[in-house]
């Protein structure tokens, strides 16, 4: 689908927040204590909402009143999760997006100014990979914690040694509820609605001269395509619970979003994102809203 570039407008906060991290990330200075990161953006412009919310295929009326809580993730506190992780005292160049949870206590409604309230729960490593755990608040003047954000990224720092663990066993109660293929302009895209330009999902040139040997999708943007595959099937959130397990490469194949019942007691679903050979991209849970 055609996503215009014009929307680039709107994001002008979050690519100067991603340059200064890119240069944030070549000072070789430890970073000292953890600080909160408050912002207050305006309210998300109805061309961008409208725009994201056809990219993710969602009916049109669902979005009539509301903002999608993936677009709130990956574009409004696409800048404060960069301000928290660059208070990690790692080498951030290597920074490797790991996952997301998403708790949605409300909806956010449309034309009101978001509140974000973000801190860093968690820097520390073994001694192979660094794990940075963030957390944001999403707030409106008529909702309070309408969203609780918290990211996880990785920074490898060496090569682990190679483990012997057995091969998990692969389950087969697997349904497929939606399906996704991403071209190879899909980064762009993303980037268009989310102010994240990273070269490894938008430049090939870039991308090809990466361990990815080409460009890849944004975690949150495929995060974002399991959100709404299933709410289309006509599930409620109230937690969703993701680890980016491999990279999407740009283009993709044919992706399945695939759910199936937990073994857990705890109301909790199983969902991945895999393709027809049975590779893995994202795994995690879901807890379905009462």
């Amino acid at each position: 689908m055609n996503v215009s570039p014009t929307l680039i407008k709107y994001q002008w906060h979050n690519i100067s927040t991603m340059a200064l991290g890119a240069v944030y990330a070549f000072n070789p200075l430890k970073k000292k204590g953890f600080r909160p990161c408050v912002e207050q953006l305006d309210a998300p412009a109805d061309s961008l909402v409208d725009a994201f919310a056809s990219w993710v295929n969602a009916p049109e009326a669902r979005y009539q009143h509301h903002v999608p809580p993936a677009l709130i993730t990956s574009q409004a506190a696409l800048a404060i999760i960069a301000k928290l992780t660059m208070q990690a005292p790692y080498p951030m160049l290597n920074v490797l997006n790991q996952g997301v949870r998403i708790s949605f206590n409300a909806p956010v409604p449309r034309g009101e100014a978001l509140h974000l309230a973000g801190e860093l729960l968690d820097a520390s490593d073994d001694g192979y990979r660094a794990r940075v755990h963030g957390r944001v608040h999403v707030s409106t003047s008529s909702t309070v914690n309408a969203l609780v954000i918290e990211s996880i990224a990785a920074v490898p720092l060496k090569p682990r040694p190679t483990s012997n663990e057995p091969a998990k066993t692969r389950r087969s109660d697997w349904l497929t509820i939606n399906s996704w293929q991403a071209d190879a302009n899909e980064g762009r895209r993303f980037f268009y609605l989310t102010g994240d330009f990273n070269p490894i999902h938008t430049l090939p040139l870039v991308a090809r001269n990466t361990r990815f040997k080409g460009c890849i999708m944004h975690g949150y943007g495929s995060v974002s395509q399991i959100i709404e595959a299933l709410q289309n099937h006509g599930i409620k959130l109230s937690v969703i619970d993701l680890r980016f397990i491999r990279p999407v490469p740009l283009p993709s194949p044919e992706l399945l979003i695939q759910t199936a019942e937990s073994a857990n007691d705890d109301g909790s679903w199983d969902v991945r994102l895999s393709d027809h050979a049975g590779q893995v991209y994202q795994a995690g849970y879901f807890i379905p809203a009462k």
